[in-house]
Order: C-alpha cells, then sequence, then structure tokens
C-alpha cells in the first residue's frame, strides 16, 4: 500500500501528478505556496494546502512528518527545491522524491536527503529521441545501461505468428511480458502471454531486452 504522499509544487508536472493518485485512491496532499494553484485543485485532492514548503514551522503544522512518501516538483526555484527537500528529510519522511532541473542540482538533492531524483524533460526528450531513431519504439524505460523495458509495434513479419512459433527468447535474447491490442475500440492487456498467442500486426508488444536485441527484433534478423 502506497500510503499517504505529499505533492509540494503545483506546476504542470506536480498538479498532473497529484491529480493522478487522487484519481487512483491514493491520500494525497498537495502543497503550493501560490493560492490560485491550490484553489484550482481543491475539487480534485482531498487535501490542499497554500503555505511555504521552505517555512519549518509551516510544514510542521501541516504533519508532513506523518506522510510515507514526498515528492517535491518545484521546478522553478532551485533554492526552494533543495531547502524543501532538507526538511523533509529533517521531518523524517522516508521517503523524498524530488525534482531536478540539472545534474549540478540533482547532486545537491541528494546530498541533502532525497531518496530519489527525476528529471522530467531529459527523461522525455531522451525518450523521444529514442523512438525517433528506432522506427517501430513507442515507448522506453531505461533499467540499465543498453537494457530497457520497451513498447513495440508489432513488426510486419510477426503478424499471424505465435509466440512459440517466434521463440523470440532464443533467436532474439528477449522477453515480450506483455501484448496490448484494441478489441471492439476497447485496449485489451494480455499480461504474461502464453505461447499459443497469436500475434495481430495491429499489437504492442512490451518487451524487456538489450537495444540491440529489439533492433534485430524489428528488422526480424
Amino acid at each position: 500500500m502506497l500510503g499517504d504522499v505529499a505533492v509540494i509544487g503545483l506546476g504542470q508536472f506536480g498538479t498532473q501528478l497529484a491529480v493522478s493518485l487522487a484519481e487512483s485512491g491514493v491520500p494525497v496532499l498537495a502543497i503550493d505556496s501560490r493560492m490560485e494553484r491550490v484553489e484550482s485543485l481543491r475539487a480534485s485532492v482531498a487535501r490542499v494546502l497554500c503555505l511555504d514548503a521552505t517555512d519549518e514551522e509551516a510544514l510542521s503544522a501541516a504533519r508532513i512528518g506523518d506522510v510515507g512518501v514526498a515528492v517535491c516538483a518545484i521546478g522553478d526555484d532551485v533554492q526552494a527545491s533543495i531547502l524543501t527537500v532538507a526538511l523533509l528529510h529533517q521531518f523524517g519522511v522516508s521517503r523524498v522524491i524530488a525534482r531536478a532541473v540539472s545534474e549540478l542540482h540533482a547532486r545537491i538533492l541528494r546530498m541533502v536527503g532525497a531518496s530519489e531524483v527525476i528529471n522530467p524533460a531529459r527523461d522525455i526528450a531522451l525518450r523521444l529521441a529514442s523512438r525517433l531513431l528506432q522506427p517501430g519504439l513507442v515507448d522506453r524505460v531505461p533499467i540499465a545501461p543498453g537494457y530497457a523495458l520497451n513498447e513495440i509495434e508489432a513488426p510486419a513479419w510477426t503478424a499471424g505468428r505465435t509466440l512459440l512459433d517466434l521463440d523470440v527468447r532464443k533467436q532474439f535474447r528477449l522477453s515480450i511480458l506483455a501484448v496490448k491490442r484494441v478489441e471492439g475500440g476497447v485496449e485489451k492487456v494480455i499480461a504474461n502471454p502464453g505461447g499459443d498467442t497469436a500475434i495481430a500486426q495491429s499489437d504492442i508488444l512490451v518487451t524487456l531486452g538489450d537495444d540491440e536485441s529489439i533492433r534485430r527484433f524489428l528488422a526480424g534478423r
């Protein structure tokens, strides 16, 4: 169970995160120093506060130490994000996820107590570059250098063939974890598909493997 999550900084990134978590049933505490941002979320998030997250007394009054996860989504004020992360760590929040805008910013955030650091702009750019460089690639989530979880369009040469027939693990050192397809206008996900699963030309395959294996599979060689 995820438990309570605090989202601090309600710009576009923080707002979308807070709303998505709330819609999934996660108890969310959304915080921003600008009242207009706070007011815009009152209908979507159960608990919204207008306060300065660099103010130790204000965070204490908000009982920030009671949350299981805190996400510092502040992206327009580097100093404020660093001070906020330091305070979250001081209040004993067990998991602090912070948004960084540069590598130096990321290093400092880790030094002051961030458990995890993300850089949404960089990550989106890298994923888009991967899609442009590799036709057929829908999405890519790096796991280790040269190794990733990928969503790819089923290559034309696989249409009508079963996973048993394709034997991608042996032929390409690739694992197919799921098959996504649209049936009757509704997306269907076949998780952990069996060998008798036949691939349709419009399928999206969720795969795990190294970059070279993906390239070979998409090319069919």
